[in-house]
């Protein structure tokens, strides 16, 4: 049953002072810097804006003439003056691969390709790519941080069962050369199957797509992936743990650090709600908001590992738009 939401005034101007969700294509450093990613129609291009009114730099990405390209993403390593960028690129009807470079101070790294070729090889399509430095500590206990980037993808979409998540990570050195040895893509399914005769796969162009965040109370970085086959949407941490088979660095004696699941949240989706062109954020305590275009509103419910809200709805109209109302909807989820 359909809960009509009444707005009040304070809420819509606490919205108007809340950004905008981020846009996967463009990242800003601390020092004002904006970088973009696009394709100009024959090649990808990151163009670097500082501020102060100088011109902007349009860099080709290297090897990235005459591919089709969609699902471009940039993220920084702010310390360190580096942007990593990741994209799909399409290869020919029915199989496409995840894409990814670092450009540092003028140079470029890459491209590589992170997801599975060469025989045998599945299509992997609508990556999403996070930077994240973590404070660690080395073998005589001293702090010291590292960055790491993490991606995730959607592999093999044309199989029968719609295809499954893929999470990846490695660790990004100071001069923003990725660590490709690092790289392990995993396969990601659901731990704890409910075993009900269940399918998502109608609606796999919503579920496709997985999610990565930080979370806004612990600063912490999460991945949220379904399950077509179980109905299922998964919420996990992702943490640093040392390797100990490892050897010590020679100047620092760190381990190699390896990102790990940490906590593990199982959402049950309800089959019947209309998931066509709904959007998915992660909210507090590993929660999830689904919301949708309706009849003259933005509709929307919340699920946890407990239960699925009843389908709540924000009106448009008397001076609330559609972007405003997405925004109050993400704003109360904790996802902004």
């Amino acid at each position: 049953m359909r809960t009509k939401i009444s707005l009040v005034m304070s809420l819509l101007l606490a919205a108007a002072m809340t950004a905008a969700a981020a846009v996967p294509d463009m990242a800003l450093d601390h020092g004002g810097t904006l970088y973009k990613l696009r394709n100009d129609g024959t090649q990808l291009i990151l163009s670097v804006r500082t501020p102060g009114g100088d011109p902007q730099q349009l860099v080709p990405v290297p090897q990235t003439t005459g591919y089709p390209t969609s699902s471009l993403s940039v993220s920084l390593d702010r310390p360190h003056n580096t942007a990593v960028i990741a994209w799909q690129e399409d290869l020919g009807p029915g199989l496409s691969r995840v894409m990814m470079a670092t450009y540092h101070q003028g140079t470029w790294f890459g491209p590589v390709s992170v997801s599975q070729t060469g025989a045998g090889a599945v299509s992997a399509i609508n990556p999403v790519l996070l930077v994240h430095r973590y404070t660690l500590h080395d073998a005589d206990g001293n702090p010291y941080t590292q960055t790491f980037i993490h991606l995730a993808w959607w592999a093999d979409p044309d199989s029968p069962d719609g295809g499954y998540a893929i999470y990846a990570s490695m660790r990004l050195d100071a001069n923003g050369v990725p660590q490709l040895a690092d790289l392990d893509p995993q396969e990601l399914h659901s731990s704890v199957p409910y075993g009900l005769s269940c399918s998502l796969l109608d609606h796999a162009a919503t579920f496709a797509h997985p999610k990565l965040v930080i979370d806004p109370q612990t600063g912490d970085p999460q991945l949220l992936f379904a399950d077509l086959d179980q109905c299922l949407l998964t919420v996990i941490d992702l943490h640093p743990d040392s390797n100990d088979d490892d050897e010590p660095s020679a100047t620092a004696q760190r381990k190699r650090n390896v990102i790990v699941f940490g906590v593990r949240k199982q959402i049950f989706v309800t089959p019947t709600l209309p998931f066509n062109h709904a959007e998915l954020a992660i909210g507090h305590n590993l929660s999830v908001v689904m919301y949708w275009d309706a009849d003259g509103a933005v509709d929307y419910v919340t699920m946890d590992d407990q239960k699925t809200s009843d389908v709540l709805s924000v009106p448009l109209g008397d001076g609330l738009n559609h972007e405003q109302a997405v925004q109050l909807i993400r704003r109360l989820a904790g996802t902004q």
